[in-house]
């Protein structure tokens, strides 16, 4: 993997004056190339394995979210400003994704399948981020208390879903835990 043995930080170029629009653009970018449907099409996908490229996709852009915000002077920073990037980066991936399926079937005779509701990108983004930024609790805890809350709105998804649980348990994506961010 490309980012064992360094640190994720050294891969993201920073502006000295980043702001809001500039993260969001940088979050939605890294997104562009996770949302091509081979990933995502459940003819050659499990849904398990659809809902876990997702959740590491995920993974990673909250990593990378880390880094950006270690660079910005974060305490002046509203806190529900940032839940709304994140969520629109959630809503960006979603409709990518959906976007590109699409194009596939208009320009080839493949005929991709898509079985992910917009409400489970939305709870595998805020899982994920979650789950990366309370490994850096201290610097976010006012945000982890709107994720978590957020979150709370789906009730737990994972619980009705095989393939969901199968997304977020900690033992598929135990690689992520080896990266520095």
């Amino acid at each position: 993997n490309r980012y064992l043995g360094i640190t994720i930080i050294s891969t993201i170029t920073v502006k000295m004056h980043s702001s809001m629009k500039y993260l969001r653009s940088k979050l939605c970018h890294y997104m562009r190339p996770k949302c091509h449907p081979i990933f995502y099409d459940s003819n050659i996908n499990s849904l398990g394995t659809v809902r876990l490229n997702i959740y590491q996709a995920f993974l990673l852009c909250a990593m990378k979210f880390h880094c950006y915000m270690r660079s910005m002077p974060y305490s002046s920073i509203s806190k529900p400003e940032l839940l709304h990037v994140i969520k629109k980066t959630f809503r960006y991936m979603h409709s990518l994704i959906v976007s590109r399926m699409q194009d596939m079937e208009l320009q080839s005779n493949v005929r991709p399948v898509l079985k992910l509701r917009r409400k489970e990108t939305n709870w595998l983004g805020l899982s994920a981020y979650i789950r990366v930024l309370q490994k850096k609790q201290s610097r976010y805890k006012d945000l982890l208390a709107l994720l978590i809350a957020e979150a709370e709105g789906y009730g737990h998804m994972d619980r009705d879903s095989d393939s969901l649980c199968y997304a977020v348990d900690d033992s598929h994506s135990s690689m992520f835990w080896k990266f520095k961010y």
